[in-house]
């Protein structure tokens, strides 16, 4: 789906007449149920919409059980909303005339609004929409949206009826955002067919105004839900969403997010070294996280993680210990296997749960995952005693009961037993189950009751609680400042040219000299002092020794003149530089993404850059001296230098700093590769620059 640029800043608008109307009018609205032009009618009223409907249809009487009305002039009184499902050229004359019937919201389902192939006529459209929306300020839900759905308000004006039928659907404290329509319905079915409450969903179509954060803001806000689920498409910029993520970290509420077009936004091209190691999915990956937002890695994750939130709130920024009782021992193994890889500890059972084991149970070993065996039918309440004292007598974060092929238990057996058992405990407790047509079909559906996340196989909920559990404390904002330097560089500049507008701003370089002629060359190196690397002075070039533009470990003044004429046109003049002895390099830089702002990165340097992909972010935003140290933890090269070097471990993390101060707020971006570890300190020997404009 194609987003409709704007220049608006987040909307300030009452929604109450956009997700809550009491008079609405469906303007274009039918009796086919099938189509988008009589789907919202049919959910109006099959979902127990109380507040006045009214169809404008000029050839009907009555449309969907509702009186229907010639126009919009024709009503008895004035309404909240319009929900416009009309020809795209249309769209904007009855906008014009709902506005003028009282109208303070409307939803727009027509396309054609310049998504997609809508070509010329398309974006003539969007222009006038947007004229419109200058003129008439309202919350406007679309163009090319299917609605939402806010089942906590019986307020039901989706354009499609491919959803479960309401008998099947409940309240709850989940708010479903999206941009698009058809992955939205379908994570609301999913989630509603595995008992987890969407109580709002919401799609925000093509946003000519309203976006996702926009109806996040309202998710936070309303004490009726506790989790987001937001599958994005684009971020926006950190105006949109930093302040909404900060508020919902602040009250407790979760937010998972699955951004779409991550593999093709990493494979953008990006002008600068720095920015194709990171890549734009990094950088953002790295902004979300650090405002506590839970990454999900597809629609049902988006949901399963969503329902382990409900339950069990907030991630605990921690590695998370899990307890596992499994049905099957064979099972029970690939669960120990999978949570290994996920990064989920499963530690030892105590003392008084292997004594307890021992009275219990003949068969059965105490251990963790803990298998009952086949006692769990011949000794049914000894093996429900020990169950139930595998979380009680243990100490866990949390707690996943695997069942096996099952089928729907009779009322008050063995199953239903132990989830009234387990339930009394009051720990977090998970419950995965194999979904067999044909053997387990209503399984679901029992276990929804079940006062904690139940999801299909235990390797979803396994990778659903990993992901949970890798959610983050939010970072805090820096300070703003002035930076004791700021980085100013024309487009593209030569190494020369970078180094020095670098050296103003506290990076350390060998000492070197601009020259222009061999005489000269040999009168630098012999007050730098053997060994010298000669340089071509060229514009920002990666990897300049595999271009043959760099000549290493010179020490005669014949070799300087030499390598003076070998490299003299190539660029603005030759620099000649000290040569450095490293014990270990790194890369160091910084990055300008639109949906982030500016970004320093650091990782392992030299040659092997791009094979090794060994790179952390962060921010600029964030970047406080804390959150330099720890986005050099999180590459290798960084872990390294704190346990080899801590010296030069600090020296780096002063260099994100430095760097992140000089090009905040511009769109700038710094190559320094590599920067070198030597037993003086750090040193930086290529640099480029490239700057694209001032951020506005």
């Amino acid at each position: 789906m194609t987003v409709v640029e704007t220049d608006s800043a987040p909307t300030q608008y009452d929604m109450g007449a956009l997700l809550n109307p009491r008079r609405i009018a469906v303007v274009g609205a039918n009796d086919r149920s099938e189509a988008f032009t009589g789907g919202t009618v049919v959910n109006l009223r099959r979902h127990g919409y109380t507040g006045e409907v009214y169809p404008i249809n000029p050839r009907r009487d009555v449309v969907g059980g509702y009186r229907a009305y010639p126009d919009l002039g024709s009503l008895p009184g004035p309404i909240d909303q319009a929900v416009i499902v009309v020809k795209a050229d249309s769209v904007v004359p009855m906008l014009d005339e709902a506005v003028a019937a009282g109208a303070r919201a409307a939803i727009v389902i027509s396309s054609g609004f310049g998504e997609g192939a809508a070509g010329a006529e398309g974006r003539r459209r969007a222009a006038q929409l947007r004229d419109f929306l200058s003129q008439h300020p309202i919350p406007l839900l679309g163009p090319s949206t299917t609605g939402l759905v806010n089942l906590n308000d019986n307020f039901v004006p989706r354009a499609v009826t491919n959803h479960l039928e309401p008998a099947r659907l409940r309240t709850g404290p989940v708010a479903l955002i999206s941009q698009s329509g058809a992955a939205n319905n379908a994570v609301f079915n999913r989630a509603q067919s595995h008992g987890v409450g969407v109580g709002l969903a919401v799609a925000t179509g093509v946003q000519a105004d309203i976006g996702v954060w926009d109806i996040a803001r309202v998710a936070v806000d309303d004490p009726r839900i506790t989790v987001l689920a937001m599958l994005v498409e684009d971020l926006g910029a950190p105006a949109d969403y930093e302040s909404v993520l900060r508020s919902a970290a602040r009250v407790g509420k979760p937010v998972v997010l699955l951004r779409t077009g991550r593999s093709a936004v990493g494979r953008s091209a990006i002008a600068t070294h720095t920015g194709s190691l990171a890549g734009n999915w990094a950088v953002e990956r790295e902004m979300m996280e650090a405002l506590g937002v839970i990454l999900a890695a597809d629609l049902d994750q988006l949901w399963e993680i969503a329902a382990i939130a409900t339950h069990w709130g907030a991630p605990p920024c921690s590695r998370v210990a899990l307890g596992v009782i499994g049905m099957s021992g064979g099972e029970g193994a690939v669960i120990a296997d999978h949570a290994d890889e996920a990064g989920i500890a499963m530690p030892e059972v105590s003392v008084a749960f292997t004594e307890l084991v021992g009275e219990k149970l003949t068969l059965a070993g105490a251990g963790n995952p803990f298998d009952p065996t086949g006692e769990a039918i011949g000794r049914q309440q000894n093996a429900l005693d020990a169950m139930t004292g595998f979380i009680t007598l243990n100490d866990y974060d949390v707690y996943l009961l695997a069942l096996n092929a099952q089928a729907v238990p009779a009322e008050g057996g063995l199953l239903d037993q132990l989830l009234d058992g387990l339930s009394a405990t009051g720990s977090r407790i998970g419950i995965s189950y194999w979904d067999i047509p044909g053997y387990s079909d209503g399984l679901a559906d029992r276990l929804t009751t079940f006062a904690g996340p139940v999801l299909p196989s235990s390797a979803r909920m396994i990778d659903a609680i990993g992901a949970w559990s890798r959610g983050r404390a939010v970072a805090p904002g820096r300070e703003p400042e002035r930076p004791a330097a700021a980085l100013v560089a024309d487009h593209a500049v030569d190494y020369w040219t970078a180094r020095s507008a670098l050296s103003e701003i506290g990076v350390p370089f060998a000492d070197a000299a601009l020259v222009h002629d061999g005489q000269a060359a040999m009168r630098a190196a012999r007050t730098i002092g053997y060994p010298v690397v000669l340089k071509a002075n060229v514009e920002s070039t990666v990897h300049k020794a595999a271009a043959g533009l760099v000549r290493l470990g010179v020490t005669d003044e014949d070799s300087v003149a030499r390598h003076f004429t070998e490299l003299c046109d190539a660029g603005n003049g030759v620099v000649v530089e000290k040569a450095v002895l490293s014990t270990s390099s790194l890369i160091v830089g910084t990055v300008f993404d639109p949906h982030v702002g500016s970004v320093v990165m650091v990782g392992s340097g030299g040659g092997a850059a791009e094979q090794l992909r060994d790179t952390a972010v962060c921010p600029t935003r964030l970047l406080t001296a804390s959150a330099a140290r720890d986005t050099l933890r999180r590459c290798a090269m960084g872990r390294f230098l704190e346990d080899r070097e801590p010296e030069r471990f600090t020296q780096v993390a002063e260099l994100l700093i430095a760097l992140g101060r000089a090009v905040d707020g511009q769109m700038i971006s710094v190559d320094l590769n590599p920067v070198v570890v030597t037993p003086t300190g750090i040193v930086a020997l290529d640099a480029r620059i490239e700057n694209s404009g001032q951020q506005s």
